[in-house]
C-alpha cells in the first residue's frame, strides 16, 4: 500500500490459515473509524512440507486478492484497500476497513432493527457477486463456532464473513467478506480443506465430497475438496443454498435446523428434510412473512436439486419488495445497489 499503517497487537479474528489484527493509517488526516484498519495476516510456516505448503498458501492468496478486487466496489461487499508487507517471512498481508459493529448476528442480538432490511443486503451483495461469475463458496454468518457440551456459542475471535457497516446515517449495512473460499468461474481452483458449518453448506457439496471423517475439532468439521472437483461443488446455486440458511438465521433469530447436530444433518440431507417452520416461530413477526418462507424454500430447494433454486437476484428482489410496501424509510443504501450487469 501507498500509505504506511501500524499494525497493532490487537488479534480480532482467527481463521485456518490467517489471524487478523487491527491496524491504523500513519499520518492520516481520516477521522478515526476511517482510520481503522483490518490486516489479515497469514501465519509463517512452521510444519510439514513448507515449500508445499507455501505454494497453497500463496495460491489462496492470489485467488483471494482476486476474486475479492473483482468484486469491487458494492455497498454490500467489504472494500479491499490492498496489501500490505507486514514482515519478513510472512506473505503480503490483506487490507480492509475495520468494522467495529461486528457480524451481522451479533448487531441483530444487540439492536432492534429491520432484519429484513439487513436480509436485503446480503441477498443484494451475492447477487452482485454473481453477476461477476464469483462464487463465495463459505456464506454463512459466523464461523467458527465454539462449542461446549450444552451451548454452541459464537468464538469472538472468528473469521466473520458478514460484517456490518455503520454508515454516516447511522443505518447498518451488511458487508460480505472472507473471500478465501471464493472462486472465478471456469477458473480453476486450489487444492484445500473447506472449514465449514455444515447446517450452511448446500448438500450436493457435502454428499458429493468425500465421506467425513470424525473430525479433530467437532465444532468445525473438515471436508477435503480436491481441486478437480471444487469447480463443480461450488456453484452459484450452493452459494443460493448457503443465503437461504443465513437469511433464515438473520430473520428468525435460530441456526437452521437447531435440534440437529452437524451429523444429524447429513442425515436429514439425504433424507432430502428441509428446515420446518415451527422451529422458527420469531419469523411471524418479519412483514409479509407469508411470503418469507416460500422465498426461502426457494433457495434451499432439495427434493428437485439445486437447478430448481432461485437466483440471488430473484432472492434480492423478492426481498425489496414487501420492504417498499411496509416500511417507510427501507434501506436505501441497499435497494440503490443492486448487481452490476455483467461486461
Amino acid at each position: 500500500m501507498h500509505h504506511e499503517i501500524l499494525v497493532t497487537d490487537k488479534l480480532i479474528g482467527i481463521g485456518g490459515f490467517a489471524d487478523v489484527r487491527r491496524a491504523i493509517w500513519m499520518n492520516s488526516d481520516r477521522d478515526e473509524e476511517e482510520g481503522e484498519l483490518a490486516v489479515k495476516i497469514f501465519r509463517k510456516l512452521k510444519f510439514g512440507d513448507r515449500e508445499n505448503t507455501l505454494q497453497v498458501l500463496n495460491r489462496r492468496l492470489y485467488g483471494e486478492i482476486q476474486t475479492w478486487s473483482r468484486a469491487q466496489p458494492h455497498a454490500n461487499v467489504l472494500p479491499f484497500l490492498g496489501i500490505h508487507y507486514y514482515e519478513q517471512g510472512h506473505l503480503p498481508a490483506l487490507v480492509s476497513p475495520y468494522r467495529p459493529a461486528g457480524d451481522v448476528l451479533e448487531y441483530v442480538s444487540q439492536h432492534d432493527y429491520k432484519r429484513r432490511s439487513l436480509a436485503l443486503g446480503i441477498a443484494n451483495g451475492l447477487a452482485h457477486l454473481h453477476a461477476w461469475d464469483i462464487v463465495h463458496g463459505d456464506l454463512k454468518p459466523v464461523t467458527p463456532l465454539s462449542k461446549t457440551p450444552k451451548h454452541s456459542l459464537p468464538n469472538p475471535l472468528s473469521q466473520k464473513n458478514i460484517l456490518i457497516h455503520i454508515d454516516y446515517e447511522g443505518k447498518p449495512i451488511p458487508q460480505i467478506a472472507d473471500f478465501g473460499r471464493a472462486k472465478i468461474l471456469h477458473v480453476k481452483g486450489f487444492t484445500g480443506s473447506l472449514r465449514t458449518t455444515w447446517r450452511y453448506t448446500a448438500p450436493e457439496v457435502l454428499n458429493s465430497s468425500p465421506t467425513p471423517t470424525t473430525p479433530s475439532t467437532p465444532e468445525s468439521p473438515v471436508i477435503a475438496i480436491p481441486s478437480d472437483q471444487e469447480n463443480q461443488l461450488l456453484t452459484k446455486q450452493s452459494d443460493v443454498w448457503s443465503l437461504g440458511m443465513v437469511l433464515l438465521h438473520v430473520l428468525s433469530g435460530k441456526e437452521p435446523y437447531p435440534t440437529l447436530s452437524d451429523f444429524q444433518i447429513v442425515i436429514a440431507f439425504l433424507n432430502k428434510e428441509e428446515p420446518k417452520e415451527p422451529d422458527h416461530p420469531n419469523l411471524a413477526e418479519c412483514p409479509a412473512k407469508e411470503r418469507v418462507w416460500p422465498l426461502l424454500r426457494r433457495c434451499w430447494e432439495i427434493s428437485k436439486g439445486p437447478e430448481a433454486r432461485c437466483s440471488a437476484k430473484e432472492c434480492a428482489a423478492a426481498l425489496s419488495v414487501p420492504l417498499k410496501e411496509h416500511t417507510a424509510d427501507s434501506s436505501v443504501a441497499l435497494t440503490n445497489h443492486m448487481p452490476l450487469p455483467r461486461q
